[in-house]
Order: structure tokens, then C-alpha cells, then sequence
């Protein structure tokens, strides 16, 4: 289930308002590298990631990825930023927001797990956690990982190869903001500046290198059209829009 995002609001990065408590706020790219990406994508993993994004973290902790809902695994998680995260390394996101002054309370209205601060206030329940995952989802172009197993013997091939496809990414040390900037740089002929791609707002950033490649794509199928190399009665119209938003 997701939470319908101001599309605009989130690609100029203005401020997004979960509740009365709680805002998030767009990095740039240069403060995430000031940062650390990796860092980085840890702490937007608590709010963006679901149990099949985790299954073989669960497996380790004896727990089926496919019987815990995504609330319960942000629960789980949240728990570990209220224990090992500093005002300060929050701050990204979350600006001057203390999440060390919530507690996990039961609600006695619907019997729901939330968490609460010192005046015993709902700050985050499964409400304001849909709105924190979706709005972070879209910034970052995250998708919502819902895979399962028919059976269990494909339950554990998946958790293996999850295990050895996190396992090769740490080892390679692959940045995918240096990535993601060669697209745009590349794509503009290196015209772009560097320092305007560093002020991005992160969500800007990513559009921004996605778009390049949609652009890329959609300009050689045109070229391919008026040069007579391309049958587009076999492609579908929308690839030659590039101005569209995905693949």
C-alpha cells in the first residue's frame, strides 16, 4: 500500500510534512556525500525497506520473510535508529526530529503497535510510517519489493542468493550516485556544472539521471523511425516519449 505524493513538491525538494511532529527533508547530493552514501542508504533503508528486501537478514534472526508485515519489519528496525542513531546523523532526513524520545507502546483504541514521545503522543504510527516509506520510495525511485515463494525450497534458493548478491555488493564498493552523475554529465556533454549537480535536491538528482537515459532511448528509437532501421509498428508509442517518467 502507498501514500499519494505531491509529484512536484517531492522533484523540487520542498520539505514533506508527515504529521505535526515529523518532516522530511530532501537532502542534496553534495550532503550525501559529505555524509557517506552508504551511511546513507542504511538509514533510508529503515523506512523504505520490505521483508523480501531483508529475507535473508530475517532468516539470520529465524524469522520467515514471508510472515512478518512490512509495519512489523519498520517496527524492528525504527527500534535499532532509536538505539544507534545520534541526533545528528538523523538530521539528514529528519532535521532537528530526536528519535531517541520514542517509545513502543501499545494503543489501547485498536490494540496497534506505535511509537509515542515523553507526553505520551502518537508520533509514528502505521499511518505516518505509509507516508515515510512512499514519499522516500518515489524520491529514490525505490520499488516496493514484494516478492514471495510459491514453496519452500524456493523460499531458501532466494535467501541464498540474496545472501550472495548483498554479499558481491559490499565487497565492490559500487557508488551509484557516481553513477548516476556520469548519466547526467554524459547526457549534457558535460555542460551540466558539477557543483549545480551537487545542490540537487536528491530527488531532482535521480529524475535527472533516470530522464537521461529515458531521453537516450527515446532519441535513437526516433532516429531509428526517419531512417527507416526501425518496424515501429512492434514498439509501443510510449517508448518514444521522452519526457515520460519511467521505462
Amino acid at each position: 500500500m502507498a501514500y499519494q505524493i505531491d509529484e512536484l513538491q517531492a522533484f523540487v525538494g520542498e520539505p514533506f510534512k508527515v504529521n505535526d511532529y515529523l518532516t522530511i527533508y530532501q537532502p542534496t547530493v553534495e550532503q550525501i556525500i559529505q555524509y557517506g552514501e552508504h551511511k546513507y542508504n542504511a538509514l533510508l533503508g529503515v523506512f523504505t525497506s520490505t521483508p523480501s528486501d531483508k529475507m535473508s537478514e530475517l532468516d539470520d534472526q529465524g524469522i520467515n520473510f514471508m510472515e512478518i508485515t512490512d509495519y512489523e519489519l519498520f517496527i524492528m528496525s525504527l527500534k535499532s535508529v532509536i538505539s544507534q542513531y545520534t541526533l545528528e546523523e538523523t538530521s539528514i532526513l529528519f532535521g532537528n526530529f530526536d528519535f531517541s524520545q520514542l517509545e513502543l507502546c501499545l494503543n489501547p483504541q485498536n490494540d496497534s503497535w506505535v511509537f509515542s514521545n515523553d507526553q505520551e503522543t502518537i508520533v509514528i504510527d502505521e499511518l505516518a510510517y505509509l507516508k515515510i516509506a512512499s514519499y522516500l520510495r518515489t524520491i529514490h525511485h525505490i520499488r516496493e519489493n514484494h516478492d514471495t515463494a510459491l514453496n519452500e525450497g524456493t523460499r531458501k534458493i532466494m535467501i541464498m542468493l540474496d545472501r550472495d548478491e548483498k554479499a558481491k555488493f559490499a565487497c565492490s564498493g559500487q557508488s551509484n550516485i557516481k553513477q548516476k552523475i556520469k548519466m547526467i554529465l554524459r547526457f549534457s556533454r558535460y555542460s551540466c556544472p558539477l557543483e549545480t549537480i551537487k545542490q540537487m535536491p536528491i530527488g531532482m538528482f535521480n529524475e535527472s539521471a533516470i530522464g537521461s537515459q529515458i531521453a537516450i532511448s527515446s532519441f535513437a528509437l526516433i532516429q531509428g523511425q526517419y531512417s527507416g532501421f526501425c518496424d515501429v509498428k512492434k514498439i509501443n508509442k510510449k517508448l518514444f516519449d521522452w519526457t515520460r517518467d519511467d521505462f
